[in-house]
């Protein structure tokens, strides 16, 4: 159901707190995270009303304040890892994976590129003959294209993470406002039938917007993201367009995913192995 059809009618918005409380609720807890202006969005009512309804909320023990907006998660949960760890798992494969995404960059216009390590290895083989515009909040993604004459690249603002060497909050937002991409290449800390997840709250939020403002989007995941868990929902299946992953992932993955109306592209990270003995 989308955000629309589930949002409260004019007299439930404002006229019954309770259930409206636990309508705010039950969406935190099935994201993780979301933001206050996410949350009066959905709802229907101002963010004045909706930090009036954390408050209670947070009062009672139910959910937690944080910068930007509200947790259900505790903070240990929201670190994420380490951006240099992660780069190494999987190489072959995000590899092989980045080479079959680049066929599907526009010959022009804006493109979103997300943080992450499958994301840095499509900037690293970026096809600099299409003349796409990269749009990224990710210090990696950026130096991987700092010897690129032919790429204009737009490099989004915020506060730095180090674990995770991206920029977000709002100033990041902001940037994204008056931006429409072509299409976004999008990364995961995990992926299952109920959607697309990360490992923090500031990420979870980028990559929202960076959805909101594309014409299409592709996942772009290792097939061990298929495996593992994240807490931070940033999207569900009907959201994406194309997954680009390994050869690796499950027969039943593949065909959870098809089912989900997904154009699903598979490649043989052995390829690349043989071209670079």
């Amino acid at each position: 159901m989308s955000d629309t059809a589930d949002a409260l009618d004019d007299g439930l918005r404002y006229g019954s707190a309770p259930q409206r409380r636990a309508r705010l609720q039950r969406r935190v807890e099935e994201q993780g995270f979301a933001t206050t202006s996410e949350l009066s969005h959905f709802l229907g009512v101002s963010e004045m009303t909706i930090r009036r309804d954390v408050q209670r909320l947070e009062k009672d023990g139910a959910l937690r304040s944080v910068h930007g907006g509200v947790s259900a998660l505790p903070p240990s949960e929201l670190v994420g890892s380490q951006f240099t760890s992660r780069e190494l798992r999987q190489a072959a494969e995000k590899r092989s994976i980045a080479l079959v995404a680049a066929q599907m960059v526009p010959d022009q216009g804006a493109v979103g590129l997300d943080s992450g390590t499958t994301a840095l290895e499509l900037a690293r083989v970026w096809p600099t003959e299409r003349r796409a515009t990269v749009v990224t909040n990710s210090i990696p993604n950026v130096l991987a294209l700092l010897d690129d004459e032919h790429t204009r690249v737009i490099m989004l603002g915020g506060e730095l993470h180090q674990n995770a060497q991206t920029l977000s909050g709002p100033m990041t937002m902001r940037c994204l406002e008056d931006l429409q991409l072509r299409v976004v290449f999008l990364s995961a800390s995990s992926v299952n039938e109920r959607g697309v997840y990360c490992g923090n709250d500031f990420d979870a939020v980028i990559k929202r917007r960076l959805i909101e403002v594309a014409d299409r989007v592709v996942l772009i995941c290792d097939s061990s993201k298929f495996e593992g868990s994240a807490m931070v929902r940033v999207c569900g299946l009907d959201t994406i367009d194309t997954v680009v992953v390994d050869s690796g992932i499950a027969t039943t993955t593949e065909q959870m995913l098809r089912q989900h109306g997904l154009t699903v592209h598979l490649v043989d990270p052995s390829t690349e192995r043989k071209e670079d003995q």
